[in-house]
């Protein structure tokens, strides 16, 4: 409300416009010189002063510090980069199966401290996170970030946040694999304003310490490994990752070897097959420098994934099969999450190799597997490549089981990018099934999603959709062409999917 009263006040003096333009400076800017008002309600500085001559010393430096976190923060994250606690998620202390819990008490008390005398506050809780989450307004945060900025220990505490949020990261790479990957997938989201600016201040404040800059760089190799790609957030990945790229020798081989193939993994989802091979092969060099074998596994399979998608299946399936053999080789039975991932790419370029029922026994291997250890994302892209498969028998309702398991499971954990391949593949039984005005509401919707996302079809796929176009166009008459294009193209994502569930 006061700061309400002092914006009113300027308001002989400028516009709203202006006035929201002043706002920028918001504690400057807010403030009334009036002989009846008490000194701390004259200006939104010195009611917030006033708030924060009452803390203790204790409250004072916590207060102050807070700004180091962008957006919201947890009591894990305040005693790990405030109170420098160990066992508080700092480098290798913990490893964590889904996101951390709350461990020092203390700490949170001081917070609740904080958000009783309303300098914090609570931010609505998520199901599927075990920790309380605080914030600031806006208008609080100008001014502790003024303390901030006073602060001796800035730099120590950049360096902390920084390397908390590093490791945080490094742990949700494999936790975005296991059962709890929804919980990691909501962690990232509600982390991402932090991870953000720790890459940020690693990348782009012109850091000397190779250390730090590789800290920002495992942050943009975890965010890319599975986070950018659910969220439809293709584009952003791109240009973190090519900052990456340009370290060049400033990164560790391996590091920048695992940097150069995630930048091609991005640049192919966007069907830029030039850029994309360019890196892969730059990784594949540096693989083979370091005779490193994980590494050349990972990049036999980029460069499979990458010649699958541009139709080149007989080299795709070499690339492939060479992958999954040396996984084979090296881990005696166990079924790992990169040779999983091969063999879901190779049957798909067995599927176009007609070799069906081989690519069938792939796909149900890895979906038992995945199954077990409830990795939801790796079984939604299994299912709808089974359910590819059963269209070319038209086998329809098999593929349509497939397919709404594979629709729940993207919109539980909010996967943008696979929504977009199990709409596609719904449209392909409505082709089957000679549902042609719904196949044009679905390829009007997917159209408006990839444009959304920046997410072009590959060359298989402009074929593929033309010539189901072209059925659908013999079908129906313009006007109800037109009719069902617009109607799909204008839809929310809850109408995509409820038109999908009907077919």
């Amino acid at each position: 409300p006061l700061a309400i009263e002092l914006a009113a006040a300027r308001i002989k003096l400028f516009s709203p416009a202006a006035i929201l333009t002043q706002l920028t400076n918001r504690l400057a800017f807010l403030s009334a010189r009036t002989p009846h008002r008490p000194a701390r309600q004259q200006t939104l500085r010195a009611a917030i002063e006033w708030s924060y001559n009452l803390l203790d010393d204790d409250e004072k430096r916590l207060f102050g510090r807070l700004p180091i976190f962008r957006d919201s923060f947890t009591p894990h994250a305040v005693a790990s980069v405030i109170f420098a606690r160990p066992g508080s998620g700092g480098p290798g202390n913990e490893t964590y199966a889904e996101p951390p819990q709350v461990s020092n008490f203390d700490v949170l008390e001081q917070m609740l401290n904080l958000a009783e005398k309303s300098l914090i506050y609570r931010v609505e809780d998520h199901p599927l996170l075990p920790q309380p989450r605080f914030a600031m307004l806006p208008l609080i945060n100008d001014y502790a970030h003024l303390h901030l900025q006073a602060d001796p220990d800035l730099a120590t505490l950049q360096r902390r946040h920084l390397a908390y949020y590093a490791h945080m990261s490094i742990y949700s790479r494999e936790g975005v694999r296991e059962a709890k990957q929804g919980n990691w997938l909501a962690y990232l989201d509600h982390e991402y304003g932090n991870m953000r600016a720790a890459m940020e201040w690693a990348l782009m404040e012109h850091q000397t310490d190779n250390g730090m800059i590789e800290d920002g760089v495992e942050i943009i190799r975890s965010l890319s490994n599975t986070f950018w790609r659910a969220r439809g957030r293709l584009t952003e990945s791109r240009r973190w990752l090519e900052l990456a790229c340009a370290l060049g020798n400033r990164l560790s081989p391996r590091l920048l070897s695992h940097i150069y193939g995630q930048a091609g993994v991005a640049a192919q989802w966007q069907s830029d097959f030039t850029t994309a091979d360019h890196y892969f092969r730059q990784s594949l060099a540096i693989a083979r420098a370091l005779n490193d074998d994980e590494l050349l596994r990972l990049n036999l399979q980029f460069l499979g994934l990458s010649a699958g998608r541009q139709g080149n299946y007989t080299e795709a399936e070499a690339y492939l099969s060479e992958a999954i053999a040396r996984e084979e080789h090296v881990r005696q039975g166990e079924l790992t999450y990169n040779q999983m991932v091969a063999m879901s790419n190779l049957a798909i370029v067995q599927k176009y190799l007609g070799k069906y029922e081989a690519a069938t026994d792939l796909l149900l291997r890895c979906l038992e597997v995945r199954r077990q250890k409830g990795d939801l994302l790796t079984m939604a892209s299994t299912l709808v490549n089974l359910a590819n498969l059963a269209v070319l028998r038209q086998a329809y309702d098999e593929s349509t089981g497939y397919l709404r398991e594979s629709l729940l499971i993207r919109r539980e954990l909010n996967d943008q990018m696979g929504l977009i391949n199990t709409l596609a593949a719904f449209r392909e039984v409505a082709i089957g099934r000679q549902d042609y005005a719904r196949s044009v509401q679905l390829q009007g919707a997917l159209e408006m999603l990839r444009h959304r996302f920046e997410v072009p079809m590959t060359p298989v796929e402009q074929e593929s959709t033309a010539a189901d176009l072209a059925r659908a166009r013999a079908q129906l008459s313009p006007e109800a062409f037109a009719t069902a294009w617009q109607a799909g193209s204008s839809m929310s994502l809850n109408e995509i999917i409820q038109l999908a569930l009907e077919i």
